[in-house]
């Protein structure tokens, strides 16, 4: 008899379990509460599907428990971006490598383009490995017991009735971008278990700032360096604390910070402005800090450098000069060129210089503030879009309670866990999907080593004959 590895989660973390787990002979089931598979993969990458990064390096990744990286370091020891490209390799996926300015690794691609091939092979595969997927299935409960010789037995109360399995994957996602399955409910299985859990709060996604300008500037798209600014919680705050169960997670987020007066934060590329804030991947990358300032309540501004090319005396230089040669024109050519007209427009307004102000007459003064304005303008930041729009979602299962060789828990045996469920989030640029694919498949590899010898119905048992959903009961 094969051993039975339950995966709950159809996306691309269960995807990838299953697979491995397929091949080691086992019998996978999988569970998706949705009713279609892989929906925020098609997603991913503007549709385009960027899988991996051939910059794989940890400092890609972020956690709230994993401080110096073990854990992520583990990971992609055992499974890099080279496994990912050679794994789809076996799917019929050949990659495509795409550079990008001011990034120093390579995006990369199906060879096609499209995130449906990845899904395509994914399900291609899974059916010659006979992978039985059962969808709109929604997990109640996760029962973990033992069976007579002392082997781990989990069952699963879920609306479609009952299935017991050797070994249970969790595989559910997190909270980002629920209209696709992910709605933030994953953590429940387990927290019941007794595992240690980071709130999930929204990461690589828009940020919300104060300030009437932006509607003038909405769709206007710019190179800028960003600098976020965060006002930390008061000295002497322990940054080793653990939580104990049942404190509140406010109080378990304030004891585990740095107690630090100030943190930064740097990005840079192309910002796009809307008329609410700022977007664009710069803006991505520093809304998981921005997240976890909101849920702690502290004050954090961005200092936007909009000509980051230039140092703060090369810049009042070229202002000079341009001041020099253009002294017999109104001063709004001062910046023409440098700037989008309508972000030179605001600085001009923000610096004090009226547009019909004869360049000449301009003051150094004026002239001084407009440079320190444009090489770092100051700009209040009130939150991020929130899960709905954004990519992934910062928080999870604390990473000291997995084993990162084989993504099984250290307190309850045969279960594993992959995906954004655990707590690392990473950049833009392939990074969320590589942990994905990563985790996925090593917690599939891991679940199928050993194997188990128990008789199960082909199909699920029914609790009972009065067997009531409890959300329609609800």
């Amino acid at each position: 008899m094969k051993k039975r590895i339950v995966i709950i989660g159809a996306g691309a973390s269960g995807l990838a379990a299953a697979i491995e787990a397929a091949r080691t002979g086992a019998d996978v089931i999988v569970l998706e509460h949705t009713g279609e598979i892989g929906k925020k993969l098609l997603m991913t990458g503007n549709g385009r599907c960027n899988y991996t990064n051939t910059d794989m390096s940890p400092a890609h990744f972020h956690s709230h428990s994993d401080r110096n990286g073990t854990f992520v370091q583990t990971v992609l020891s055992a499974f890099g971006w080279e496994d990912t490209v050679q794994f789809f390799r076996e799917l019929g996926i050949n990659p495509r490598i795409r550079h990008y300015e001011y990034d120093e690794g390579g995006y990369v691609y199906p060879a096609s383009g499209e995130a449906r091939a990845v899904l395509k092979a994914f399900l291609s595969e899974a059916a010659f490995l006979n992978v039985r997927f059962f969808c709109g299935c929604r997990v109640y409960s996760v029962a973990h017991m033992k069976d007579q010789d002392g082997r781990p037995l989990f069952q699963l109360d879920t609306n479609q009735g009952m299935v017991r399995a050797d070994s249970v994957i969790m595989a559910a996602g997190g909270a980002a971008m629920p209209k696709t399955g992910s709605d933030g409910k994953s953590y429940l299985i387990p927290s019941a278990f007794g595992h240690l859990m980071w709130e999930f709060l929204p990461a690589l996604c828009a940020l919300r700032c104060v300030g009437s300008f932006f509607r003038e500037l909405k769709g206007v798209r710019w190179e800028c360096g960003l600098k976020l600014m965060i006002a930390g919680p008061e000295e002497g705050v322990s940054r080793d604390r653990k939580r104990e169960h049942g404190e509140s997670e406010a109080d378990y987020f304030a004891f585990h910070q740095d107690g630090l007066l100030e943190e930064s934060y740097e990005s840079r590329g192309e910002v796009q402005f809307t008329d609410y804030g700022l977007s664009g991947i710069p803006a991505f990358q520093l809304s998981r800090y921005v997240s976890l300032a909101v849920k702690l309540r502290r004050e954090r501004h961005i200092l936007l450098d909009m000509l980051p090319d230039y140092s703060p005396e090369e810049l009042r230089q070229e202002l000079c000069r341009r001041r020099d040669k253009f002294s017999d024109r109104n001063a709004e050519i001062l910046l023409n060129g440098l700037l989008p007209e309508k972000l030179g427009r605001v600085m001009m307004e923000k610096a004090g210089i009226r547009a019909n102000l004869g360049v000449y007459f301009i003051p150094d003064p004026l002239l001084d503030k407009l440079a320190a304005l444009l090489k770092g303008f100051r700009i209040s930041v009130l939150d991020t879009n929130g899960f709905d729009s954004c990519q992934c979602s910062a928080g999870g299962i604390d990473t000291s309670e997995i084993d990162p060789e084989t993504m099984e828990s250290r307190l309850i045996p045969e279960l594993f866990f992959a995906g954004e469920l655990i707590d690392v989030d990473g950049d833009c640029g392939g990074y969320n999907l590589h942990w994905a694919f990563a985790t996925g498949a090593i917690a599939g590899r891991s679940a199928g080593k050993v194997r188990r010898y128990r008789n199960y119905p082909e199909r699920f048992e029914t609790n009972s004959a009065d067997y009531q959903d409890p959300e329609e009961e609800a």
